[in-house]
């Protein structure tokens, strides 16, 4: 009887992992670059119907839970307006979205309160909840922190803007935020490299920051020291000649005084 019994709480909790993960941990949101979700039962991707699906989904996630009028969403979603065949539009949008997640056994992802819609997102694990956490996680532990490996595992999840493919203003607070956070993150690593005297390390996360403000005097200026600091003189007079042009043709302003002094110091070292 022991062994039975022990066979049946081994089968119940088996039972209940698979059950807990069906329900919370069942789908993976990538929320950086392409809007992607995937079931990881079966590892197929979540196909949309139309552009506003995708665009509904993103409303809806983005509101964490909030009960939603339909009034809310077709103001957001439809801000260029859909004349008389707004309503029409939203139903069928919103059919479309719930047959999404239905066609993989999800029936209950959207459901209705007092004539306000909500979308369950206890189902999704997300690239944007993980993202959040690594900042504080890693000032935590910054005596044990492995720079190059936490590098990599940034730019591993943060592959774009959040939600970057959609062009609405009611995205706009929340991508600035996550771009912060994530530079604010790239600086602190850069910090951490600089006292390990990694600069090659200190190359590649300026090189990424500069992807994503090629303007930045701050960010160049870090950057013709890093390679001075390696010896690269002729990359020093390459980056800083880009910059010039950059500024000039693309601006059309000169350059700040101070990344000229950055350059005529680090310049002067090679001939020191």
């Amino acid at each position: 009887m022991y062994l039975e019994d022990l066979e049946q709480e081994f089968k119940e909790a088996r039972w209940k992992k698979k059950e807990s993960f069906e329900r919370e941990e069942r789908l993976a949101l990538q929320c950086f670059g392409d809007i992607q979700v995937c079931d990881q039962l079966t590892g197929n991707r979540i196909r949309w119907r139309t552009k506003k699906t995708k665009e509904m989904f993103a409303y809806f996630w983005e509101k964490k839970e909030r009960a939603l009028s339909k009034e809310e969403i077709m103001d957001a979603l439809w801000q260029e307006g859909g004349g008389q065949n707004l309503e029409s539009l939203f139903h069928t949008t919103l059919s479309y979205l719930k047959r999404a997640f239905s066609e993989i056994g999800i029936s209950d992802m959207i459901q209705v309160e007092n004539k306000k819609y909500v979308m369950s997102n206890h189902y999704f694990t997300a690239d944007v909840q993980k993202f959040v956490k690594l900042y504080d996680m890693w000032k935590d532990n910054r005596e044990k922190l492995e720079i190059e490996q936490a590098f990599t595992e940034l730019v591993q999840i943060y592959q774009g803007d959040y939600m970057e493919e959609l062009d609405s203003s009611w995205i706009v607070v929340s991508r600035e935020y996550y771009r912060g956070i994530y530079m604010k993150s790239c600086e602190f690593l850069i910090e951490c490299a600089q006292a390990d005297r990694n600069y090659a390390l200190v190359i590649r996360i300026l090189e990424e920051l500069l992807k994503m403000d090629p303007y930045s005097e701050q960010f160049n200026g870090m950057l013709l020291k890093a390679l001075g600091e390696i010896g690269e003189f002729q990359q020093v007079q390459q980056q800083y000649e880009h910059y010039l042009r950059l500024m000039q043709e693309e601006l059309n302003i000169e350059t700040g005084r101070q990344i000229q002094e950055i350059y005529q110091t680090v310049m002067l070292r090679r001939i020191g």
